[in-house]
């Protein structure tokens, strides 16, 4: 009873000190008016029960300008839920695909090699730092995390809503306007 007990606890802390960081946060932002176009001033803006877009954003065709139907906006407790849930995703996958990757690199040592070599030659002209300009001098990188990425995607399906009525090119087949969508990712992505 005590372990259950003190896992809590432990719960419990985690999502005190995360609520602690979001209303500190959300209230600073807040306060001084410090706009970062980031997921958090989105969240800031539902809580203000403000517009989703602002009047001197351009919509394209599809878009469409909403206030929040709600008379009350998110409470920090759902803002953290949220930003909570946006990290643990974000880490999950980014895990995921160096775990992949390095199982590939591992299976393939002259690929590994190669790309040994590449990452020591550019960081030996960028005195050893990964900063984002050596990066951008790494496109063997580029193709062994691209090459993850599509034979191990992070999404297993990508869903969209069709926003006009489309037919495809040399067959019957008519998507109407409104219809979802689901595009299995492992198919898009083997499929010659």
């Amino acid at each position: 009873m005590v372990k259950i007990i003190s896992v809590r606890f432990i719960l419990f802390d985690i999502s005190d000190f995360l609520t602690k960081i979001v209303r500190e946060t959300v209230e600073y932002r807040e306060k001084n008016n410090v706009v970062r176009n980031d997921f958090l001033d989105l969240l800031i803006k539902i809580r203000q029960n403000k517009s989703l877009l602002d009047d001197d954003e351009k919509l394209n065709g599809h878009s469409e300008k909403k206030k929040i139907d709600d008379k009350e906006g998110l409470t920090i407790e759902e803002i953290t839920a949220q930003a909570f849930i946006f990290f643990a995703a974000g880490f999950e996958t980014a895990s995921s695909t160096m775990t992949f990757c390095l199982y590939e690199l591992s299976c393939n040592p002259e690929i590994q090699d190669k790309l040994y070599r590449e990452i020591k030659e550019v960081l030996a002209k960028h005195g050893g730092k990964p900063t984002y300009q050596a990066l951008q001098e790494m496109p063997f990188m580029d193709q062994v995390v691209n090459e993850t990425l599509r034979r191990y995607a992070s999404l297993s399906t990508l869903n969209r809503t069709c926003v006009e009525t489309y037919k495809v090119p040399d067959s019957d087949l008519v998507l109407e306007k409104g219809l979802r969508i689901t595009i299995p990712t492992y198919a898009l992505h083997h499929d010659p």
